[in-house]
């Protein structure tokens, strides 16, 4: 009786396993060298890359599956040469085929890498694309007067809040040029109009109150710096200013009258509660207390959504306030896109050429020749 049908092959399983990865890994060579991925000086687009290259390092466990595999065998040939005597393997085994297990892992691992190609996203060549972009500048004006350090939302600042709400407001942007200005008794220029979202982001978080020393909530200041920002390219223009309306200085007529000839639209964000909260001398030496007034009262700092609502009467604009420590931005997102008033572009865009396609396409053809495999394969030789 041939005994050794019921025992894998352990050494030709090992050789034929790595001879096939010299071949494929082969492949994979002469297609990077092809398609330019070796090249330094070929221009962009015209040498495969991978989006996420990262996910290459998946390939690592290749290598490892082939050892479990290899483990796996032996292990059972092991406790049939040790625990079961030869002359029974026929009556509780049923022969085995190396052949047929190899050829089923090799399959196997190809699902594995060729999925990792996928996740890796080659690209090569260029694709014209038409998109529509929106043409609307926008300038956040965020108020950072000490008022905006009242801790009067879930013990969270306005100023915090603020910033919470204008980071996930900017994540929902799509097109619009934003630059942001900052304001108190003063205003400057924070971030001039730029598509660079991330940016925006960085700037936001970098925003506190010490900025400016010259204390108050001037407007005027801030929507002058804001108008000034804007390009002289025929776009829709608005402004989001977000503010507690604390200590404010009024309004100018002629802000409102440049601003109404501009056609530039407004939307105010009140951020506060009507009951308010002592300020801080110090945010960084809370320690030091809170403001009081000649008399030693606490200063009680009060969102002042009626100044909100009158400002934004006067400039035609709209308004809303939030309490939340965490605001949700449709609303003011409905106002922004209304300030498009359909102003867009068509645009004719080149991007990166995907062929994640044919991976994918690979290792879906492995997978179903997997499935089908034990039927298919019958020989038992080897």
């Amino acid at each position: 009786m041939n005994n050794q049908r019921y025992l894998y092959n352990i050494s030709r399983f090992t050789i034929f396993w790595l001879v096939y990865e010299l071949v494929f890994m082969l492949f994979i060579f002469i297609t990077l060298f092809v398609t330019g991925f070796f090249e330094t000086s070929t221009k962009s687009g015209e040498q495969l890359i991978f989006e996420h290259p990262e996910n290459l390092f998946l390939g690592l466990v290749i290598p490892v599956l082939g050892f479990l595999q290899i483990r796996s065998l032996k292990r059972r040939n092991s406790m049939l040469t040790e625990h079961v005597h030869s002359q029974f393997y026929n009556v509780l085994f049923k022969p085995v085929s190396t052949r047929k297990t190899l050829f089923k892992f090799i399959l196997f691992r190809n699902v594995v890498c060729f999925t990792i190609l996928a996740l890796a996203n080659p690209l090569l060549g260029k694709i014209k694309q038409n998109t529509k972009a929106d043409n609307l500048e926008l300038v956040i004006c965020l108020d950072i007067s000490n008022s905006m350090n009242a801790r009067d939302i879930e013990n969270t600042s306005r100023l915090e809040v603020a910033k919470r709400a204008l980071s996930q407001f900017v994540n929902q942007l799509k097109g619009e040029r934003i630059g942001m200005c900052v304001f108190a008794g003063t205003s400057f220029v924070q971030l001039p109009l730029t598509n660079d979202y991330h940016a925006a982001k960085l700037f936001i978080q970098e925003i506190e109150t010490n900025m400016v020393s010259a204390q108050g909530t001037n407007v005027t200041a801030a929507l002058t710096t804001a108008d000034n920002m804007f390009t002289k390219l025929k776009s829709s223009k608005g402004i989001l200013m977000v503010t507690d309306g604390e200590d404010h200085e009024g309004l100018s007529d002629s802000i409102v009258t440049v601003l109404k000839d501009k056609k530039i639209e407004i939307s105010i964000l009140g951020i506060g509660t009507e009951k308010g909260a002592p300020i801080l001398i110090d945010v960084k030496k809370p320690g030091l207390g809170y403001k009081k007034n000649s008399q030693g009262e606490l200063i009680i700092s009060k969102l002042n959504a009626a100044f909100i609502k009158e400002l934004a009467g006067k400039l035609n604009g709209s308004a809303s306030v939030t309490n939340s420590a965490f605001p949700n931005v449709t609303e003011v997102l409905t106002e922004i896109n209304q300030m498009k008033q359909g102003n867009s572009r068509n645009l004719e865009i080149e991007i990166s050429e995907s062929w994640y396609q044919i991976p994918v396409g690979l290792a879906l053809i492995s997978f179903l020749i997997l499935l089908i495999a034990p039927n298919a394969l019958n020989k038992q030789s080897w």
